[in-house]
């Protein structure tokens, strides 16, 4: 029979949805070889995604990431320049946990039901993004050449200010650090947002709760968790 991960890749290569795409390559990022997924999974490329993502940089960190492991220093050029003009970082967290809050029944079964189900979709995307390569890629010691050193800035202005993602907004502070900007006030932000999202862990499994994290989630995936937890 067929894994779960066979059968989400079988309709990542079916659809155009970059959202049903995006969760199969990225589990796919966890298969190492010799698995049953491997074969399955060579199907999948960041360069599809991004194709069917047009207008997100996220599939083009994984493209990053890539270049940078082959040592192609054109492709890394060109990834991070793709980047730099995307109009949004979209990780977009929350989007299946949120879908199966709007399903949710009202009695107390279902509430748990999708509560255990809405965690289980978070802790599938919490797999890191590749924001190593990205920073590594904008540090001071590869900053001498004029076109990088802007480039990089409009990547940093892209994770602050179009970015839906903590992580990603702390990519940003780590990029605007690096170019010598003042980062007092994005480094506050970055506390009350880290302090928030640790502040939202369950601690009473009643219904209250769980009622608010299953809202938590649907807020995160209208605005994304960086606006929620701001």
């Amino acid at each position: 029979p067929r894994t779960p991960l066979q059968r989400l890749v079988e309709q990542a290569t079916a659809t155009s949805d970059p959202r049903v795409y995006a969760m199969a390559f990225r589990r796919c990022q966890a298969v190492t070889a010799g698995t049953d997924d491997a074969p399955m999974c060579r199907s999948l490329s960041a360069s599809q995604w991004s194709r069917l993502d047009d207008g997100n940089a996220l599939p083009w960190l994984y493209v990053l990431d890539e270049a940078m492991r082959r040592g192609d220093s054109a492709a890394r050029d060109d990834a991070l320049f793709r980047i730099a003009r995307a109009r949004r970082m979209d990780r977009r967290a929350y989007a299946v946990a949120a879908a199966v809050a709007d399903v949710a029944g009202r009695d107390d079964a279902a509430l748990v039901a999708a509560w255990t189900l809405g965690l289980d979709a978070i802790g599938l995307d919490a797999a890191a993004i590749p924001f190593s390569p990205l920073t590594d890629a904008c540090r001071d010691a590869t900053l001498a050449s004029g076109d990088r050193r802007e480039t990089c800035g409009d990547v940093a202005d892209l994770l602050l200010e179009r970015s839906d993602s903590l992580d990603a907004w702390v990519a940003g502070a780590v990029i605007a650090r690096s170019l010598g900007r003042d980062t007092r006030s994005i480094d506050e932000t970055t506390q009350r947002a880290t302090d928030a999202l640790s502040a939202t862990g369950v601690r009473a499994y009643d219904c209250q709760h769980l009622r608010r994290e299953l809202a938590r989630w649907q807020s995160g995936a209208a605005v994304g968790q960086m606006a929620a937890l701001r």
